[in-house]
């Protein structure tokens, strides 16, 4: 390797090759030599890895030649960036170009040996060279072309669509940002997934198949923690009570602890498993305090007003329904309609929840369901026909009382 980086280090440089005081046979003659040296490199770095002795001497051996290969790639793009400043000819320049590519190309594949038949010595933090990029887009173009129309057409999940077509531009359009092996063997292992589940579940709706798929594959970035715990969240705020909210958090922080991750797209930071088990925790920890908090408010209302909560035969979203009826209609006039959400919680309970949440209570009253419309029109139906019954009674009542004031005139005119 130390002749293959001579070479390359002292008689590829651009100044020298372009020259045009150094014979074009000359030029020839270095190249000969420097892909020589090239083939020479290969067979020697295959040769100490095969009489390694021990892991050690063996993870020294290919982690040195992943640094030596990456700088002299780093080299050689540098080479094929500074020919812009000579005024070379165009036929002259297009042969250093392609001999260089071809020369970086080579040692990208020997990286490629390496980090497939030697991964658990290779150091895959290592940052990828430009080089290796070029390469990697032009190997996998097609499934990249791919996995992008397919998220486009069967990801019907509108943030998680942009968040990973984000993620597709960020590593092929953004030159300037560094990656490492790690997060291109993430990258790939990304692309196969999609394709997967195409040809697995065609014609369906993927997202759900998709977002299994990054939590297992760890994409860790924080849009798509928030993502995930906004899903469950919205889950979690259709149940009636407090507890049975905890119930559901703990279900899904079970499901959380049972998965098997691969490396993370983003290696400084914690797993999507250690980060969605802290939000859920956390979401836990605060359903809690609002248990301890309301108990403390209802202890504390029972001893000193000595007030016992309104048992109303309704579920908790047709009271929250019926509750925003008689807002709307100025029956109830409260302005801060959280606080008077909180008061309604406190103040009714139903057979079957004892304790309503109020942040139950505040959904179902923002966002009512079907069946619960239907039963509150029903009982306004029942209303309107109890208020009938009640002014045909009024006016018998009133029928009646003039007929016995007549006949105590009769009586007395007697």
């Amino acid at each position: 390797m130390q002749n293959f980086a001579f070479a390359v280090y002292h008689s590829l440089q651009p100044a020298q090759l372009l020259s045009s005081d150094v014979p074009q046979t000359k030029h020839s003659t270095t190249w000969d030599h420097v892909f020589t040296e090239a083939a020479k490199a290969k067979c020697t770095l295959l040769q100490r890895i095969s009489l390694a002795k021990t892991q050690e001497e063996l993870t020294i051996i290919i982690q040195t030649s992943e640094i030596n290969i990456v700088d002299l790639c780093n080299t050689l793009e540098a080479y094929v960036t500074g020919m812009k400043v000579f005024t070379a000819s165009e036929t002259d320049a297009e042969v250093c170009r392609n001999n260089y590519r071809a020369l970086q190309f080579s040692l990208i594949e020997l990286l490629l040996f390496m980090q497939q038949h030697f991964h658990d010595h290779f150091d895959n933090s290592q940052t990828v060279p430009t080089a290796y990029r070029i390469y990697f887009f032009c190997k996998h173009s097609s499934s990249i072309k791919n996995t992008t129309a397919l998220l486009q057409q069967k990801c019907y999940d509108e943030n998680l669509r942009q968040m990973l077509l984000a993620t597709i531009h960020r590593f092929r359009e953004e030159a300037n940002t560094v990656f490492s092996f790690s997060q291109f063997n993430w990258f790939k292992k990304f692309i196969d997934h999609i394709e997967r589940l195409n040809k697995k579940y065609a014609g369906e709706d993927l997202t759900r198949s998709i977002t299994c798929a990054l939590l297992h594959l760890n994409y860790n970035k924080p849009s798509f923690i928030d993502h995930v715990i906004e899903k469950l969240q919205s889950r979690i705020n259709r149940c009636d009570t407090i507890h049975e909210q905890i119930q559901l958090w703990n279900r899904y922080l079970s499901q959380v602890k049972m998965l098997h991750e691969c490396k993370p797209l983003c290696m400084n930071r914690p797993s999507v498993k250690v980060l969605l088990a802290q939000k859920i925790k956390r979401n836990i920890t605060l359903l809690e305090k609002e248990i301890k908090a309301q108990h403390i408010n209802s202890v504390s209302s029972q001893t000193n007003l000595q007030y016992n909560p309104i048992t109303t035969g309704m579920s908790v979203s047709q009271l929250a329904v019926m509750v925003r009826l008689m807002v709307d209609t100025g029956i109830i006039q409260y302005k801060n309609h959280s606080d008077l959400i909180k008061k309604i919680a406190t103040t009714f309970q139903t057979p079957k929840v004892s304790v309503i949440s109020a942040e139950s209570l505040r959904t179902k009253y923002y966002s009512p369901d079907r069946a619960s419309l239907e039963m509150v029109k029903d009982y306004l139906f029942k209303m309107m026909g109890l208020m009938r019954d009640i002014e045909e009674g009024g006016r018998r009542k009133e029928k009646g009382g003039r007929w016995r004031a007549k006949g105590m005139q009769v009586a007395g005119c007697k």
